[in-house]
């Protein structure tokens, strides 16, 4: 009973993450996409150097992101991460007078999940940590009376998201771990029947080219 039972969380859970981590660079594409938005909507006056400063650093970190998906299928090179780490830095400090600040943190709130893949976990909690200071510094310059429970809130979304794509690439690698005694034993067959299929039709095929 318990070997069926854990047979159907397994045959109901793997498929969902799979389902989940296929969708998951498009959402983070609209919130991205809905922050770049923002920040052009709601900065009153709009100079022609913020628009192209936003649309360079926005599209940067969407290119790269995508291009790091597509190549290394999870984001977790040290190389990927340190280029969306430095523009999602470069984000807080864009000159945006004016604007509403409320928006500001979501490229680091997103960049800080592509943080939780770097092993050892203390480095990416690390990056994490420093993607918060410069989201608080960023804020504070533009809005400097900001209050202590939007403070908390932002400390609050950066940990959530850390603890969270932590736990799913957890998840993910649970699951390539456990289907790979499947595709050695599914090898190890496939081997054990040429092996035991070839000599045994052997002389045949040798009798039919002999007659």
């Amino acid at each position: 009973m318990k070997f069926k039972q854990e047979q159907i969380i397994q045959t109901l859970s793997m498929p969902l993450l799979g389902w989940y981590l296929r969708w998951i660079p498009w959402v983070i594409t609209v919130f991205v996409c809905a922050g770049y938005l923002s920040g052009v909507l709601t900065t009153q006056p709009l100079t022609l150097l913020s628009l192209l400063l936003l649309t360079g650093t926005y599209g940067a970190w969407l290119v790269i992101y995508h291009l790091g998906v597509q190549r290394f299928k999870v984001p977790a090179h040290p190389g990927f991460v340190l280029a969306l780490f430095c523009l999602a830095c470069a984000s807080q400090f864009i000159p945006l007078p004016g604007t509403n600040a409320s928006w500001l943190p979501l490229l680091p709130v997103m960049t800080a999940g592509a943080m939780a893949a770097i092993k050892p976990r203390w480095i990416g909690l690390l990056g994490a940590g420093v993607l918060c200071l410069c989201s608080y510094l960023g804020i504070l310059r533009i809005n400097p009376d900001w209050d202590i429970s939007s403070q908390v809130g932002l400390l609050i979304s950066f940990a959530s998201t850390f603890v969270f794509w932590a736990i799913i690439r957890e998840l993910a690698s649970a699951r390539v771990m456990s289907e790979m005694p499947r595709w050695r034993s599914s090898a190890v067959s496939g081997i054990r029947s040429v092996c035991c299929t070839w000599p045994a039709s052997s002389p045949s095929a040798y009798a039919r080219a002999s007659q």
